[in-house]
């Protein structure tokens, strides 16, 4: 089995991937996953190919390529779930605030700037990334609040103070 006829496509996929892999982390993980998905299945059909044609060093570079760009898919989907945690802990920081505000107050604020700086030091923002920080949806209904925040695409979670518990919306 010869791979040296596969060095160069195995080092730009092993480049490429590593490139997106760190991409990820500051620009947004979930597209930059998608991208890495869709390569996977390029990559599942060129193994398909290669075994139609029973090329043995097309099989063994494909695995590796496969193996590549899963492992940078991996890694997409860990900064978009850690980027989701760090959002999830400010909405809950925000939530702990109108609550004491509510407690103090006997009611909800109008806004969330005016739980600066008593109830919070500042108001938090959605950690989507570093480079594009978005601030969280506040809205005032009856003496109950929805606070949401989007985590990127199609991804959404709200906060209802009637049920008191963080859902997921599509």
């Amino acid at each position: 089995m010869d791979l040296a006829a596969y060095k160069r496509p195995l080092m730009i996929s092993a480049g490429l991937a590593a490139v997106l892999a760190a991409c990820a982390w500051y620009y947004d993980a979930m597209t930059i996953a998608m991208l890495c998905v869709l390569a996977v299945l390029w990559q599942i059909l060129r193994l398909l190919y290669y075994l139609l044609r029973w090329n043995r060093s097309g099989l063994a570079a494909g695995g590796i390529r496969l193996l590549i760009w899963v492992a940078a898919a991996a890694s997409a989907m860990t900064a978009h779930g850690h980027y989701g945690k760090l959002s999830r802990a400010s909405g809950d920081a925000l939530v702990a605030a109108l609550q004491a505000y509510r407690a103090r107050e006997g009611r909800y604020p109008q806004n969330l700037e005016a739980l600066v700086p008593r109830d919070i030091a500042a108001i938090p923002t959605v950690a989507l990334i570093p480079s594009r920080e978005q601030k969280f949806r506040y809205r005032l209904v009856e003496n109950q609040f929805r606070l949401m925040y989007v985590a990127g695409f199609r991804m959404a979670s709200e906060f209802d103070s009637e049920k008191a518990k963080w859902e997921e919306l599509d």
